[in-house]
């Protein structure tokens, strides 16, 4: 077990970095897959999610399907160092640019949205109770603790542990996706 949750983070991050690209683009595949196919995405009728980054598990295929067919697709933007809004974009080619740590985020035109019938969550180390290790910055915990959302964590299996430390404040996701299996949390 690791000491502490920012060297959990470190390990991987470097692991997950250090995965080829067309293993990360199959395993996501999976992953995507499995997230269209679902009830929970299926019956939503506003998605939240990211636009991935680096090694996270990619979303290009969702942020697409939640587009074609007929969704609202709102993205999360940072607004300072302690929040995060989510926001509608309903064209990728126009309504995103680059924000706060070069992630695509809605441009300022884009409107607020509060009610989200499901949320897709990114991460870097999992359990299978759906706690979450996130990049360090609280954003997500914050947001979704307001939230009385269906949460999904999408995770590559490598990522997910059978219990990872956490604090009372962590976040936990109702289910976790990953290229494997599908975990019911709560």
């Amino acid at each position: 077990m690791f000491s502490s949750k920012d060297a959990l983070r470190q390990a991987m991050l470097k692991i997950r970095n250090s995965l080829p690209v067309e293993l990360l683009e199959e395993m996501s595949e999976e992953i995507q897959n499995k997230i269209i196919d679902m009830n929970e995405f299926t019956g939503a009728n506003t998605v939240a999610t990211y636009h991935s980054i680096g090694s996270e598990v990619r979303t290009s295929r969702i942020l697409n399907a939640v587009l074609q067919m007929n969704k609202r697709l709102v993205l999360p933007k940072v607004i300072d160092e302690t929040r995060i809004i989510f926001a509608e974009v309903k064209d990728l080619n126009n309504d995103l640019q680059v924000g706060m740590y070069n992630i695509m985020e809605p441009k300022e035109h884009c409107s607020q949205v509060e009610n989200i019938d499901l949320i897709l969550v990114p991460g870097i180390a999992w359990d299978e109770h759906g706690h979450r290790i996130g990049y360090g910055q609280g954003y997500y915990d914050r947001y979704l603790a307001k939230l009385d959302t269906f949460s999904i964590g999408l995770a590559y299996e490598l990522q997910v542990f059978e219990e990872i430390h956490y604090e009372k404040n962590d976040f936990r996701v109702n289910m976790l996706v990953t290229d494997k299996r599908i975990i019911r949390t709560k």
